[in-house]
């Protein structure tokens, strides 16, 4: 693969001196575009969206969910000690160890955090400080 089939790598000519940012771009867009486990991302409205993370097989002690510098990061580990051995005849349902980093904008939080019937939901809600909103001014 040549630096112009990265995703990022029609770019590098442009930018002298900025090989670290390429190289974590080019980490982050292939911890996102992952296909396990399958995942929505959904906008509510303006303020409000929700990371949905199909993870049949697991409980809720299972998953580590960070946000650190405006990285979200979704980790799961099973405990294979709890597991009971199992003779699948066809194992379909995919349960293994996983991690999803979500880059996310200016003053997104994490509103709460649910797994039920195997959907880990994140809520996110972007809340911007009076100071940073624009400001409109009549004109007199």
């Amino acid at each position: 693969m040549t630096i112009y089939e990265e995703p990022f790598g029609r770019f590098r000519p442009f930018g002298i001196g900025f090989d670290e940012a390429f190289r974590q771009l080019d980490k982050l867009h292939a911890t996102a575009t992952g296909n396990y486990p399958p995942y929505n991302l959904v906008k509510v409205d303006e303020t409000l969206f929700i990371v949905e993370i199909a993870a049949a097989g697991f409980t809720k002690k299972d998953f580590d969910v960070e946000l650190k510098d405006s990285q979200l990061r979704i980790t799961a580990k099973r405990d294979k000690s709890e597991q009971p051995e199992v003779e699948y005849v066809h194992k379909g349902i995919a349960t293994r160890d996983f991690e999803k980093t979500f880059a996310l904008a200016d003053h997104v939080d994490v509103k709460s955090v649910s797994y039920l019937d195997g959907l880990l939901k994140v809520e996110l809600i972007r809340e911007i400080p009076e100071k940073e909103k624009p400001k409109k001014f009549e004109v007199k």
